[in-house]
Protein backbone atom coordinates (compact mmCIF):
# COMPACT_ATOMS: atom_id res chain seq x y z
CA UNK A 1 0.00 0.00 0.00
CA UNK A 2 2.73 2.26 0.67
CA UNK A 3 4.32 1.57 -2.65
CA UNK A 4 1.04 2.50 -4.12
CA UNK A 5 0.92 5.86 -2.33
CA UNK A 6 4.42 6.70 -3.48
CA UNK A 7 3.56 5.89 -7.45
CA UNK A 8 -0.25 7.74 -6.94
CA UNK A 9 2.12 10.62 -5.73
CA UNK A 10 4.62 10.65 -8.36
CA UNK A 11 1.80 10.55 -10.70
CA UNK A 12 0.12 13.47 -9.38
CA UNK A 13 3.14 15.80 -9.64
CA UNK A 14 3.19 14.56 -13.23
CA UNK A 15 0.04 15.39 -13.93
CA UNK A 16 0.44 18.72 -12.22
CA UNK A 17 4.00 19.47 -13.97
CA UNK A 18 2.30 18.71 -16.86
CA UNK A 19 -0.68 21.09 -16.89
CA UNK A 20 1.47 23.95 -15.57
CA UNK A 21 3.45 23.33 -18.93
CA UNK A 22 6.64 22.24 -17.12
CA UNK A 23 7.09 19.07 -18.52
CA UNK A 24 4.78 19.10 -21.34
CA UNK A 25 6.68 18.37 -24.06
CA UNK A 26 8.95 15.72 -22.29
CA UNK A 27 5.27 14.26 -21.46
CA UNK A 28 4.43 14.50 -25.42
CA UNK A 29 7.53 12.76 -26.43
CA UNK A 30 7.26 9.91 -23.61
CA UNK A 31 3.47 9.68 -25.34
CA UNK A 32 4.69 9.48 -29.16
CA UNK A 33 6.88 6.74 -27.79
CA UNK A 34 4.41 4.57 -26.42
CA UNK A 35 1.92 5.05 -29.38
CA UNK A 36 4.96 3.81 -31.70
CA UNK A 37 5.78 0.91 -28.91
CA UNK A 38 2.17 0.00 -28.97
CA UNK A 39 1.73 -0.18 -32.96
CA UNK A 40 4.89 -2.20 -32.88
CA UNK A 41 3.16 -4.58 -30.85
CA UNK A 42 6.16 -4.07 -28.10
CA UNK A 43 3.20 -2.97 -25.60
CA UNK A 44 -0.30 -5.22 -25.13
CA UNK A 45 -3.18 -3.19 -24.66
CA UNK A 46 -5.26 -4.86 -21.87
Amino acid sequence: MKRFSHAFWLLSALFVSVHSGGVLAIGHNLNEELLQAVRSGDIRTV
